[in-house]
C-alpha cells in the first residue's frame, strides 16, 4: 500500500512567516525581512499571529492524521451513496 501524502507539512513558525509576508504585501510596506518588523513589535498584533499560527498548526496535524477523510472522499461517499426512499410521517 502507497504511504498517504500529506496534506500539509508547514509548522507554526512557517504559517507566521507566510502571514508575515503577506501583511507586508498588503500593507506596501518595503521591509525586506518580516521577521523584522515582527520582532519591532511584541503587541496584540504579535501575539494573535502567533494565536493563529499555533491553531493552523493544529488543524494541519490533525488533516494529517485522518488519511482519506478530506473533502475529496466526503464528496466521493456522498456521489457513490445510494438514494433512499422518502418516507412520510404516519397519523
Amino acid at each position: 500500500m502507497l504511504p498517504v501524502p500529506r496534506i500539509d507539512s508547514r509548522t507554526s513558525d512557517e504559517v507566521v512567516q507566510q502571514i508575515l509576508k503577506l501583511l507586508l504585501s498588503y500593507s506596501g510596506a518595503s521591509q525586506a525581512d518580516p521577521q523584522a518588523v515582527f520582532s519591532a513589535d511584541k503587541g496584540a498584533r504579535s501575539a494573535l499571529i502567533e494565536i493563529f499560527g499555533r491553531f493552523a498548526e493544529l488543524i494541519i496535524e490533525r488533516l494529517n492524521q485522518v488519511p482519506g477523510t478530506g473533502p475529496n472522499r466526503s464528496f466521493t461517499a456522498t456521489a457513490t451513496a445510494r438514494p433512499r426512499a422518502a418516507h412520510f410521517p404516519a397519523g
